[in-house]
């Protein structure tokens, strides 16, 4: 197999949202997320649906459904943060296109990750990405007061903290997914650095 190389978006620091912010350290642990989807959408956002859809042997997963299955977690867990950011009228928070939170269930984890075809685009699944970080993640952290305050017990983790740095893990290890599936389909994605700012 003859391999391409394709050199990818700089990874940028520091981070920051624009978008005021209830609590500095939950804007920097919600900024990083932030650099965290774009860097996925770079691996992400020019391949062709066979790449898209590449499963090879004993892989369950393929880089399409790690995409889905990043945002409906980071969707899922980031629901937990609610209790602690009621805005004024608001009761459950930012509404997500019923077609997005449909497009979602295919990367649940508890499924088995099967992407129907009209998925595998990957400026769909880049904007589908872009679009639960931007349009519920930024919003509800934003109003969060306290990185330490306590969650409910129906919550794997006990703080706001402890959430986001769980997303930030989980978004860099399936990102090294994708890289690892990308390169055995046949391109090596090439990650470079931003200059210092």
């Amino acid at each position: 197999m003859e391999y391409t190389e394709t050199t990818g978006r700089p990874r940028r620091f520091p981070w920051s949202c624009n978008r005021t912010f209830a609590d500095r350290e939950v804007e920097q642990l919600t900024a990083l997320m932030g650099e965290l989807v774009e860097r996925t959408v770079d691996q992400v956002h020019d391949l062709p649906s066979d790449a898209l859809l590449f499963r090879p042997n004993h892989v369950w997963f393929s880089i399409a459904g790690l995409a889905l299955h990043m945002s409906a977690s980071e969707y899922r867990q980031v629901q937990h943060l609610l209790p602690l950011n009621r805005r004024d009228g608001e009761k459950d928070g930012p509404q997500l296109e019923s077609q997005l939170l449909e497009d979602l269930d295919h990367g649940d984890i508890r499924s088995d990750m099967t992407v129907p075809e009209r998925l595998a685009d990957g400026e769909l699944l880049s904007g589908i990405m872009r679009s639960v970080h931007r349009d519920f993640t930024i919003h509800v952290c934003s109003g969060v007061r306290d990185a330490d305050a306590r969650l409910g017990k129906e919550c794997l983790f006990s703080t706001p903290r402890d959430l986001l740095a769980h997303m930030n893990w989980h978004w860099s290890y399936h990102s090294g997914q994708i890289g690892l599936l990308r390169l055995m389909w046949g391109d090596n994605y090439v990650w470079t650095m931003a200059g210092r700012q």
